[in-house]
């Protein structure tokens, strides 16, 4: 099941904001990195990036990601595969 970025965001049970690399704080390193996460039926989650060309930027974003705590998607009963757009 896909879904739209402002429905995916809604899952979020708590999300901790994500670390600024130091390396890159102190080399006015700025960016934005956007994910898609792919929320899995037995409650793991993966996260990989899309789009963005600060390679540390970008891990501390999979790694921030990595850390939100998700509502699981669901068919009816059923649990399902739920990635964003």
């Amino acid at each position: 099941m896909r879904e739209d970025g402002d429905d995916f965001l809604k899952r979020i049970v708590s999300a901790p904001p994500p670390g600024y690399p130091e390396v890159a704080r102190k080399a006015g390193i700025e960016g934005v990195v956007r994910l898609q996460v792919r929320l899995k039926p037995d409650g793991h989650i993966e996260v990989r990036e899309t789009s963005g060309r600060r390679y540390v930027l970008a891990d501390a974003a999979i790694a921030g990601g990595e850390t939100v705590a998700w509502q699981a998607g669901g068919n009816g009963w059923q649990p399902v595969d739920v990635i964003s757009r």
